[in-house]
């Protein structure tokens, strides 16, 4: 019989029908929660690190392009405040006496060029933006020299009439309320300077205030060397990677910083940068940063929207850009953070997973072992009582069943075992 009983399959068994259930039950749980919990977490990353793109993309924008774009117009600002203090000088010289005299044809020529060689002496160039005043020259209202003192020692004589320069009309134009006139910045390849002529109205002695009575203009030439300019603005650029570029509207290259030579070329030709800047500019962008390639590039231009009635007209007359450009590894390098951030993210979450992957195993495992136990704890006394129901079947009325457990089952052994002995009682009694 025990053969028979032997040749059940294990999962047809009271014991793997008890396993089973066991398992399901124990596992169905643990399984669900730890899915739930993969998921959560996995998401929890995928939003993480979506989170921390985001993060790094607007910090991009708001810290280092505008940083950069600050920086640019810092620069540029300071370029144009460094012309208007040759403005400035200017504004002080023609309202000499000597000078206005001079321009009203009663002054002392000799005088007055002696005056405007102290002047050129006098002028301090800063370490980034070094110049000089290469000519200061008085003209009368008809555009004659009066007098000069100038690098190349050139005299009144040879002077030419500037009575239609475009400067000298801006000039003298009483439309014009601070009687200034500004040239086209110039490059002279030769001597490798950048020259800027300013022209001041010269106020009448007898009617200052009056712009239609002006007695002729004091005219400033303002020599500046592009690579020194290039050498100041390297020690500007952040981390020391990278460049600064200025150029005017007019198509003028001032400086590059990463090649003092290159605006001593014969043509300026637009690099991929320069003209992703000339384009936003265009454009209006409000970003005021580009990127190009694997370059970040801030710029700044000054406009004619700038404050105050000289900026204006100096913007209108000669609107210079600058840029400042930085490698996006540089720009980029306070945000590495974020990047080891994700890193430490992803590590993290992979180590949850693999400790949530052996949590599982180790519950798999114990249930496993607590489903053979509990299922042996239940079938064990139920074999031992099929083995007692077989002897019987034979004939065997003196066997007895021990209560194993103390349960329901060990209740039915016990009953079982009572019915065995009533039945051999009942059998002796037939027999006597």
């Amino acid at each position: 019989m025990s053969e028979q009983y032997n040749k059940r399959s294990f999962f047809k068994s009271l014991k793997g029908k008890v396993a089973v259930w066991m398992l399901v039950i124990a596992l169905v749980p643990a399984i669900t929660v730890g899915l739930l919990a993969y998921f959560s977490m996995d998401n929890a990353r995928d939003d993480a690190n979506v989170s921390l793109e985001a993060s790094r993309t607007e910090m991009q924008e708001t810290v280092v392009g505008a940083g950069l774009g600050n920086q640019a117009e810092a620069m540029s600002r300071e370029l144009g405040d460094y012309i208007k203090g040759f403005v400035v000088d200017l504004a002080q010289m023609v309202a000499t006496p000597n000078v206005m005299a001079l321009g009203a044809g009663i002054g002392d020529a000799n005088a007055t060029a002696a005056y405007l060689a102290g002047q050129r002496q006098i002028a301090q160039p800063t370490p980034e933006l070094p110049s000089m005043f290469g000519e200061l020259t008085v003209f009368n209202a008809s555009g004659n020299a009066m007098a000069t003192s100038n690098e190349a020692n050139t005299l009144v004589a040879n002077m030419g009439d500037i009575a239609t320069e475009a400067w000298f009309l801006m000039a003298m134009s009483p439309q014009n309320p601070v009687g200034l006139g500004m040239g086209a910045m110039t490059m002279d390849t030769n001597a490798k300077v950048m020259k800027l002529n300013l022209v001041m109205r010269i106020p009448n002695p007898l009617a200052p205030t009056d712009p239609t009575q002006a007695v002729g203009v004091l005219k400033c030439s303002i020599y500046m060397d592009p690579s020194i300019v290039a050498k100041g603005y390297a020690d500007r650029v952040p981390g020391g990677s990278g460049r600064v570029v200025a150029y005017t509207s007019t198509g003028l290259l001032l400086a590059d910083s990463a090649d003092e030579d290159r605006p001593f070329a014969d043509t300026w030709t637009k690099d991929p940068v320069e003209t992703a800047v000339a384009a936003a500019i265009a454009a209006e962008d409000e970003d005021r940063y580009v990127m190009v390639d694997d370059s970040v590039a801030g710029y700044y231009s000054m406009t004619s929207d700038s404050e105050g009635e000289l900026a204006q007209l100096m913007a209108t007359m000669s609107q210079v850009t600058v840029i400042m450009e930085q490698p996006q590894s540089v720009a980029f390098a306070s945000l590495d953070s974020l990047e080891t951030l994700g890193s430490d993210l992803d590590s993290s979450t992979s180590h949850m997973m693999i400790i949530l992957i052996i949590v599982l195993v180790v519950v798999v495992v114990v249930a496993l072992v607590v489903a053979l136990l509990l299922s042996r704890s239940i079938t064990k006394p139920v074999s031992q009582l099929r083995d007692v129901a077989d002897k019987v079947s034979m004939g065997d009325m003196h066997v007895t069943l021990p209560k194993v457990t103390d349960d329901e089952i060990g209740d039915l052994s016990q009953s079982f075992d009572r019915m065995v002995t009533a039945v051999r009682i009942l059998s002796q009694d037939e027999e006597g």
